[in-house]
């Protein structure tokens, strides 16, 4: 049975289903906070709530793309492609 790099690095899945999951939260909470303003609420507060959703949602995607080079670059410099699952791995590898 062989897996890509199966040594040590989250599963790339499961971090998609993190990030979509806390992007749908960010949607969510910017439709509240536009209802909340039609609805007449103090503005104050609400230019800080979309402050911290789009930083939330900006931290999230950049953390994405670094993490996927991140990975990317360790694997490319272990000569990683593919392991037999079990198998220790290669000198030197960071994952």
């Amino acid at each position: 049975m062989k897996r890509e790099n199966p040594h040590g690095l989250f599963e790339w899945r499961r971090r998609r289903l993190l990030i979509y999951l806390t992007l749908l939260f960010c949607g969510i909470a910017a439709t509240a906070i536009i209802i909340a303003a039609l609805q007449g609420m103090s503005t104050a507060l609400l230019i800080t709530l979309v402050g911290a959703i789009f930083g939330l949602a900006g931290a999230t995607l950049g953390s994405y793309i670094f993490g996927a080079q991140w990975d990317t670059n360790n694997a490319r410099n272990a000569g990683v492609t593919e392991l037999t699952v079990g198998d220790d791995p290669p000198e030197g590898y960071a994952g």
